[in-house]
């Protein structure tokens, strides 16, 4: 019976490859050859709001493996989902692994076939004829003492002379052949694409088809982290929720402020309003300039509205934020960047003296300047108003104090994001804001005194 794998929490909180049984696996390496088989198809831009992983289906085949009795599919058979942050990939996994599975390798078996189809409705990825890619790997096993391969090549090592594989190496489905690298475009034969009644032999629909010859590197179990990264949900694979009755005391209790919807609705519109990337004229004027996104509109914004108000005045020096958004009933906070990881609520009560809450769902963490933060070999530390370490970065301090890496461009980032990455949450506040306005309206206006 052929080995099965599966990922398992391990007590210390670390997500490990094991067997199917839970037995952790012999230390950097498998007792026999597998690859790690990770089918992905990448959508097209304009298409993406309007398909998720319901309305893909995905045949994998293998004649060579098959034939020497291999079963290619996983058990309890193949799982589509958006793990990634990018969300345009389609990636096929299975029951226990979210990002592909792993397949035992007969001995003796140094090269196969790997064939993928993706299949799509009409209406999904075409706006009115069925779609298909159909993208056939030739296989080919270096020799080596590693017993693992996988189709990740951001898991494959650097050659010896240190060289990075090509980021446009991965051999993932395109919509389109035209967007086959160069790199990419030397592995590949008898490509072709066809329109909706184009096919000369009568095939409906639209889709490409085409042959690609990779060459696995031989390499161990340990070397396969990827696998292991993408195992919490992404923020666009949860069915988000306004409506949160648990843990509302908590949300209360975590913050000694409430913001007016209004601020944070401003805050969002001055973020969207004015550009601060890469390019932007707000970058190109503070080129060279540390902590030049504190003084963006949106950031001068928020922090004014907390060092006017902030119960306490030693706090009231903000010139940085964080976002955390209740997503869904269970007890975590989302952070408002992507790059930020989940954190439970009981976390952040110890800082409820430097946060505000805007309504049931959001809150707001308020952090002292660039100016203050403390440094060490390790990059840096930031601290809250009220002087805790809240986070850092492996970043130098001539890096910071040049302007070359700036810490206010993350939650400058979760402010113009914010529409689209929390839309429940941000009608919500919208609603509230316009209550605030109506009641501001309504208010009988104060009688002038006469003296």
């Amino acid at each position: 019976m052929a080995m099965k794998f599966a990922l398992f929490k391990s007590a210390d909180g670390r997500i490990e490859l094991r067997s199917a049984d839970g037995r952790p696996l012999p230390k950097g390496d498998v007792d026999r050859r597998i690859v790690h088989i990770l089918p992905q198809y990448l959508c097209p831009e304009d298409a993406i709001d309007f398909i998720g992983p319901d309305d893909v289906t995905l045949r994998v085949r293998s004649l060579a493996l098959e034939s020497r009795g291999v079963e290619v599919c996983p058990e309890g058979g193949i799982k589509i989902r958006q793990p990634y942050p990018n969300r345009r990939f389609m990636v096929a996994g299975s029951a226990d692994i979210r990002v592909g599975w792993i397949l035992p390798i007969p001995e003796g078996v140094s090269d196969f076939d790997l064939q993928f189809e993706w299949s799509f409705a009409p209406g999904t990825i075409e706006p009115e004829s069925a779609y298909v890619a159909r993208h056939r790997l030739e296989v080919v096993l270096s020799p080596g003492t590693g017993r693992t391969y996988t189709l990740d090549t951001s898991c494959w090592p650097t050659d010896r002379r240190g060289a990075v594989v090509p980021v446009d190496s991965k051999p993932y489905t395109p919509h389109s052949l035209s967007w086959l690298s160069d790199y990419r475009r030397a592995r590949v034969s008898d490509a072709r694409s066809w329109i909706e009644g184009d096919a000369e032999d009568g095939r409906d629909g639209a889709g490409v088809e085409f042959i690609e010859r990779i060459t696995l590197p031989s390499q161990t179990v340990s070397e396969l982290w990827s696998i292991t990264q993408f195992e919490d949900e992404q923020l666009h694979e949860v069915a988000q929720q306004t409506n949160i009755a648990t843990n509302a005391d908590l949300h209360e209790r975590n913050a000694c402020l409430v913001t007016p919807a209004q601020v944070f609705v401003k805050a969002i519109t001055l973020a969207r309003e004015t550009p601060f990337g890469r390019g932007s004229e707000f970058a190109a004027k503070g080129a060279g300039v540390m902590g030049h996104c504190e003084t963006h509109p949106a950031a001068l914004e928020l922090c004014r509205w907390w060092n006017t108000n902030a119960p306490v005045e030693s706090t009231r020096c903000a010139r940085l934020f964080n976002l955390w958004i209740r997503v869904r009933d269970d007890g975590e906070y989302w952070a408002g960047h992507e790059d930020a990881p989940n954190v439970p609520m009981e976390v952040l009560s110890e800082g409820a003296n430097a946060h505000a809450r805007v309504g049931g769902l959001v809150l707001v963490e308020f952090n002292k300047g660039s100016k203050d933060f403390s440094y060490d070999e390790g990059g840096f530390e930031v601290f809250d108003v009220t002087g805790r370490v809240v986070s850092g970065a492996g970043v130098s301090r001539e890096a910071v104090e040049s302007g070359e890496f700036d810490e206010g461009w993350y939650g400058l980032d979760a402010l113009q994001s914010f529409p689209e990455r929390f839309p429940g949450a941000w009608g919500e506040i919208v609603r509230a804001a316009a209550e605030e306005r109506k009641e501001a309206a309504d208010a009988p206006s104060q009688p002038r005194m006469r003296f």
